[in-house]
């Protein structure tokens, strides 16, 4: 009988220190975060438009001027989507807004460029595509970034047509407080929405 209770006992202290452990885990990230897709995503979407943000390579450049995200955005349900510069800003966790810097600043202040083109984009493209539905819809051409000066055509704006999306590597920014485990936004604004779509991430 004794033999049965520490089991029990052991069974027990076993489930409840595995339940710290996991609450511990969760509880060091921020609440609030949009929808996990993928290792190194998040995404939120609805029927007029989905945002997808991938921050892989972000995790290199944890101090740096700048800092890249890998970033989706589809137009799932409007006569047209409209992207340019200004369209994309990130709120860091104090509330500040950054805007995309120029590609001059990026080429002339931020020294990997090259080295981030080096690595592919999201590590999992093509299941993200599946699961969001992106490969029945059309990529359209997206260049904000070129790696150098010259070597493409630099946008400034896309027009993202019914069931269109684009992929593209865009960079922000360090915010002043960081990315590490913080409470970041992505939103996006454009003539077409009623009112900012944000997707809310975090960078580990």
């Amino acid at each position: 009988m004794r033999y049965i209770v520490q089991i029990n006992l052991f069974i027990c202290l076993s489930l409840f220190f595995i339940s710290c452990g996991t609450q511990q885990v969760e509880s060091d990230l921020p609440a609030g975060l949009d929808k996990k897709h993928g290792a190194y995503s998040y995404i939120r979407g609805d029927r007029e438009v989905s945002l997808l943000v991938d921050y892989e390579v972000a995790r290199l450049r944890k101090d740096d001027k700048y800092f890249p995200l890998d970033v989706m955005i589809a137009n799932n349900g409007l006569k047209s989507l409209t992207v340019t510069r200004e369209s994309l800003i990130l709120i860091d966790a104090e509330g500040k807004a950054y805007n995309m810097p120029t590609i001059d600043e990026i080429q002339k202040e931020y020294s990997n460029l090259w080295a981030d083109s080096l690595f592919k984009y999201p590590s999992a493209l093509s299941d993200e595509q599946a699961l969001t539905s992106f490969t029945y819809y059309q990529v359209q051409r997206s260049n904000f970034f070129p790696r150098t000066s010259g070597a493409a055509r630099v946008t400034d704006k896309v027009i993202i047509r019914p069931k269109g999306y684009i992929d593209d590597r865009l960079y922000f920014p360090m915010p002043d407080s960081g990315i590490e485990k913080k409470k970041l936004i992505l939103r996006l604004v454009a003539l077409e929405l009623d009112m900012p779509f944000d997707v809310v991430f975090t960078i580990k």
